[in-house]
């Protein structure tokens, strides 16, 4: 079970075999104590878990983009 992190927020990638799209894993949003919730954000599918951990660090990258320095006023 491959632990991620992203912008300060841990994830976890639980292996599973998705009737439709195969081999991949579940990706859950760890709570602010560890936990693991009931249900993932999302299915990432790979051929073996380096691949779906890879896979899910790229999705990471776009479904939670870090937020850009803010720009100070020119006056």
């Amino acid at each position: 079970m491959p632990e991620l992190t992203h912008n300060g927020v841990r994830y976890i990638l639980e292996p599973r075999q998705h009737d439709l799209y195969g081999p991949g894993g579940d990706l859950y949003m760890t709570e602010p104590d560890g936990s693991r919730p009931p249900e993932p954000i999302a299915f990432i599918p790979g051929k073996d878990a380096d691949t779906a951990a890879l896979f899910a660090q790229q999705w990471l990258k776009v479904a939670f983009p870090a937020e850009a320095p803010a720009k100070a006023k020119k006056k």
